[in-house]
Parts: C-alpha cells; sequence; structure tokens
C-alpha cells in the first residue's frame, strides 16, 4: 500500500514540513524532518497527524492563513516570515521560507510542503 507520503511526494529535504490538504480543508502534518521536529520541540510520533494551524498561535492564524491562501491560488510562495510556537509554548521565526503545492502523477493537488532554512527565537 502507498502511503500519503509517497502519493503527495514528500522527501527529507533539509529543513523542510510537510503538511496535505484534505477533504474537509483540516490540515495536517505528514511529514517532519528531525530539524524540524527540533524547531517545533516535537517527535515524529507527536509531529505527523498534528493539525498545522497548532503550529501558530490563534493571534497569529490570519497571517499564515493568508500564506496558505496564496500558495494554493498560485502553487508557490517565498520569502515568507511567520511566527511560529514550539510544543513547549517557545515562540520562534520561521524565515525565507518557500511554500509549494504538492501534487500527485495525475496532477491531483493533495497538499502542501513548506521548506524554511532559517529560524530564530522570537522571545
Amino acid at each position: 500500500m502507498t502511503s500519503r507520503r509517497d502519493r503527495c511526494g514528500c522527501t527529507g529535504t533539509r529543513r523542510s514540513v510537510c503538511s496535505p490538504t484534505t477533504g474537509d480543508r483540516t490540515h495536517g502534518f505528514i511529514y517532519a524532518n528531525i530539524t524540524a521536529q527540533h524547531c517545533f520541540e516535537y517527535g515524529w510520533d507527536e509531529f505527523v497527524g498534528t493539525p498545522s494551524r497548532l503550529s501558530a498561535r490563534v493571534d497569529g492564524q490570519q497571517d499564515r492563513d493568508q500564506l496558505l491562501a496564496r500558495v494554493e491560488a498560485t502553487g508557490l510562495a517565498d520569502g515568507y516570515r511567520g511566527l511560529r510556537v514550539a510544543g513547549s509554548g517557545r515562540r520562534f521565526w520561521i524565515e525565507d521560507v518557500v511554500m509549494w503545492n504538492l501534487v500527485d502523477g495525475s496532477g491531483t493537488r493533495c497538499g502542501q510542503a513548506a521548506l524554511f532554512p532559517r529560524w530564530s527565537d522570537a522571545d
């Protein structure tokens, strides 16, 4: 059986996090490399399946939603900087983010992936 991660083409690109879009508009992480796990302070089992909306505080949801909408509409966004929250509650900036839509072999959109090469503590 092919996993959703394999169908969406997620790979272990350095410092990336991958989040699918399901039919009910919920976003749950399906992949996080070790760097992302450290940044967000979650292990694999905690990270995978966690709703991606929990990666930003409530007061940061509008900014995050605008990024997701831009990627959904255009297929790609880059140069993004956004405030995120780790599992411990520590706030940090993800910087120079590149986010793109993932498509399967038939061209059907099946998620989004993000690469953030830089991050810094906000507190």
